[in-house]
């Protein structure tokens, strides 16, 4: 499991960071999308689901904003990667969670490279999914409660 350098996970952090989040699951894998649909639900978040690169982006413009982007990065056009940049490119900032079941190190280094982001290599327990967006969400939050006050 790889973090950005922007976050740190140094304690478990529990699921309720999730509940009544606004997720956007993106998997051209319709099996894969059902398993994470059905193994978050439990935790209460509203799950929006995408199967293509470009449905992700007509999402985030017609149903957003969302709380978290859960993206393989291997999609038909934009791929995963593409899509972020492209959301972060219209002020879109997030956090990202990138599945992969191809982890190398130019992925490893461009995930790094982006904000709020994290890559999860496949396979993976969905207590490792639960853990990061938890982490991620209340990281977000922990942020906007410290900013100046102007």
């Amino acid at each position: 499991m790889e973090t950005s350098a922007a976050t740190t996970l140094t304690e478990p952090v529990g699921p309720a960071a999730l509940r009544g989040k606004k997720l956007l699951i993106v998997d051209d894998d319709a099996e894969m999308r059902g398993w994470l649909r059905l193994g978050l639900r439990r935790f209460e978040p509203v799950i929006v689901e995408a199967a293509t690169g470009w449905e992700c982006l007509e999402r985030l413009t017609s149903e957003g904003p969302f709380d978290l982007i859960v993206t393989d990065v291997r999609l038909p056009k934009p791929d995963g990667l593409c899509l972020v940049a492209s959301a972060r490119a219209v002020g879109l900032l997030m956090p990202v969670i990138v599945i992969s079941g191809f982890g190398d190190a130019d992925l490893r280094r461009s995930v790094a490279q982006l904000e709020d982001a994290v890559l999860l290599e496949k396979p993976f327990e969905l207590e490792a999914l639960v853990s990061l967006a938890s982490a991620l969400l209340e990281a977000r939050a922990s942020r906007a409660t410290e900013a100046p006050k102007s």
